[in-house]
């Protein structure tokens, strides 16, 4: 049996400065905590001032979904156990976000005198509803969300008092010991008997006649209170409340209203509310749509649905997405239960707000396709560059206000951080889907990070930074962009950095022993004779050790060398190096070395360079794979070599 689709209900005024509203259902549940085999029930939640609060004092502010009537989501869509489970799936990766963060499930429960022929219809003669809304409320529970069990008429609270009581007199004791569960009295009051604050006060007279139905069995459950014109107008009840502190207030707002000239209006009307007491957006969706009988709910994403969300998110107010459906409108789902996605769509933007709000922290994989490391002459004067994709964009721009920026060595199986800097952020900077920072640095100025950029459509980033300082920085390496909840990182190594070249062996000046011969800088010549093989070998040196106020540590002036080949070790005796003008430059030319040999040789620490020669020897490794060393002091490294 085809299901109906839910019709406004009552004639919407069109003119300027009144409120078209559309009814719907909605289902909300709330995320605490990841789902496992114990659960734990949602805490009871209360009212302090203008915020709802957990037991422990935490603000809480509810962000959830809504599904459409109970009865008929059951017996003809499906279920709605498997709604739940669509709505609040943690690794559902459609959109830019890991998994649904619903905090708050709506549950739509219609009358049986607004509608007719749908399955299990309110009856205080049975319990066909109450089974079933317990079912999905335990459940719920079992979910570790929230959930508003809310009578769904779309009318004027006068007409329907007594079949509203009749429902609320017999719901609330029986779910008033449900810490997760919060009444919705009346969905949409429409009451329009005059000025806004003769229409409230006319809908406040009933609110706290159910009010006090409920506080009879319930009298520590949070409340939801409609306010009238379909939720529109909320600005009186914040100088005339109703008569009990433990509610919250409902607002409903559609591209209709948000897009009129009134915009205005129910932002103020809005913010006055929430300044005053809990406020939450219980309805709000869009569909970009050309049908004439949509034009309540047409909008997009960019007139609609990020300006919206800044505004709530602005006013710390919460929010319930209408509709998890395919065929009632605005459906987020496709026919086939996938989300729907774009610009003209609410399904993956509702998901993703959910997540965006959570405050979940999220990584995001880096893969850096390019990168160039340069050593300045001095120190503090080095240079980074590197590019490459990102797996996703973050999200939540609008409430991020600056990037943290890491550059992390992973040398050794260890982690330092070499270089971090932090540069300010401005979602107004992003430009079509573009990010693009750049910094010049001053005449004098230190170095700095001089260009980010960022395609959040395209996803791919680049970032280049001049004159820093990367001493100690080695492969593998690590580049983390965080922003807001959001931390971007990927790990690179010599394959990438530098292409064929090496990391610059400056870098390790001071913070690590190390020796390095690129290829093709190792060289035998063998001959028939004995005593006539000659070798030398250049490359890259760097002491940790190195003492710029003591020119004796380490110096190589007093002591001995040893050049390590394969098997063999040459020593250059004691007192042949001599220091080259200042600094810890040494040299030594013609050396005769232990066993045979002459040797000739420059050691500069300062530009981490060294370069050898040994003559008139005999040199037993003189092709294939050999190892190369230097030892001197506590220096004792070497590099395999392949010639």
């Amino acid at each position: 049996m085809e299901s109906k689709r839910e019709k406004t209900s009552g004639t919407e005024p069109a003119a300027e400065g009144t409120n078209l509203a559309f009814c719907k259902v909605i289902i909300v549940c709330a995320f605490f905590c990841a789902v496992t085999a114990v659960y734990a029930v949602p805490p009871r939640l209360h009212v302090e001032g203008n915020k709802v609060k957990d037991p422990n004092g935490n603000i809480v502010v509810l962000r959830g979904v809504a599904l459409i009537d109970l009865g008929s989501l059951e017996d003809w869509k499906g279920g709605a156990l498997n709604a739940i489970n669509l709505i609040t799936d943690p690794n559902d990766t459609q959109g830019n976000s890991p998994g649904w963060y619903t905090k708050i499930i709506r549950i739509m429960i219609a009358p049986p005198d607004s509608v007719s022929g749908w399955p299990h219809p309110f009856n205080p003669d049975n319990n066909d509803l109450y089974n079933l809304l317990r079912t999905v409320v335990n459940y719920c529970a079992e979910k570790e969300v929230y959930v508003a069990v809310e009578w769904h008429y779309c009318a004027n609270t006068y007409d329907h008092v007594a079949a509203t009581s009749e429902f609320w007199a017999y719901m609330a004791p029986r779910f008033a010991n449900d810490s997760h569960v919060i009444f919705e009295l009346f969905n949409e009051p429409i009451n329009q008997v005059g000025t806004d604050a003769a229409n409230w006060a006319s809908v406040k007279s009933d609110m706290e006649t159910w009010i006090g139905i409920v506080r009879a069995s319930a009298p520590d459950n949070l409340i939801f209170v409609g306010t009238p014109r379909w939720c529109q107008i909320i600005g009186p009840t914040a100088t005339n409340p109703v008569s009990d502190d433990n509610v919250v207030y409902i607002s409903h707002i559609y591209p209709t209203h948000w897009l009129s000239s009134s915009n205005q209006y129910y932002r103020d009307s809005i913010t006055a509310a929430a300044a005053a007491h809990p406020v939450i957006m219980g309805e709000w969706g869009f569909e970009s749509s050309s049908d004439p009988n949509n034009y309540i709910t047409n909008g997009t994403i960019s007139n609609y649905g990020q300006p919206l969300k800044e505004f709530v998110e602005g006013i710390g107010i919460g929010s319930i997405a209408w509709v998890a459906s395919y065929d009632w409108g605005p459906p987020m789902f496709n026919t086939d239960w996938t989300l729907r996605c774009g610009e003209g769509e609410m399904g993956c933007f509702a998901k993703d707000w959910l997540f965006e709000a959570s405050g979940a922290e999220q990584a995001i994989d880096l893969t850096i396709t390019k990168c160039k490391v340069t050593a300045g002459k001095t120190q503090g004067g080095d240079d980074f560059d590197a590019s490459g994709t990102m797996a996703s964009s973050p999200l939540g721009l609008s409430m991020v206000t600056q990037i943290d920026i890491n550059i992390v060595s992973l040398a050794d199986g260890g982690e330092v951080l070499i270089y971090p800097e932090t540069i300010e952020f401005d979602s107004t900077q992003v430009k079509k889907s573009k990010y693009k920072y750049t910094y010049k640095i001053p005449m004098g100025g230190e170095g700095a990070i001089t260009s980010l950029t960022m395609d959040f459509n395209k996803k791919t980033f680049a970032i280049k930074a001049k004159n820093i300082d990367l001493t100690g920085l080695a492969c593998p390496l690590r580049l983390e962009i965080t922003m807001g909840n959001y931390t971007l990182s990927g790990d690179v190594d010599e394959t990438i950095v530098n292409g064929a070249k090496t990391i610059p062996t400056r870098l390790m000046r001071t913070y690590k022993d190390t020796l390095v011969v690129p290829p093709g800088k190792a060289k035998v010549k063998n001959s028939t004779k004995v005593l006539s093989d000659s070798l030398s070998v250049s490359g890259e040196i760097a002491v940790e050790d190195i003492n710029d106020a003591n020119m004796d540590e380490p110096s190589l002036v007093a002591q001995d060398v040893n050049i390590v080949w394969g098997s063999q070790t040459f020593t250059i005796p004691a007192d042949s190096f001599g220091r080259v003008k200042t600094g810890h430059s040494y040299k030594c030319s013609k050396i005769n070395v232990n066993p045979n040999g002459i040797v000739t040789a420059t050691i500069d620490f300062d530009k981490c360079t060294f370069a050898l020669s040994i003559t008139k020897a005999d040199i037993n490794a003189v092709s294939g794979d050999v190892k190369f060393g230097l030892r001197f002091a506590d220096f004792n490294e070497t590099d395999d070599l392949s010639f």
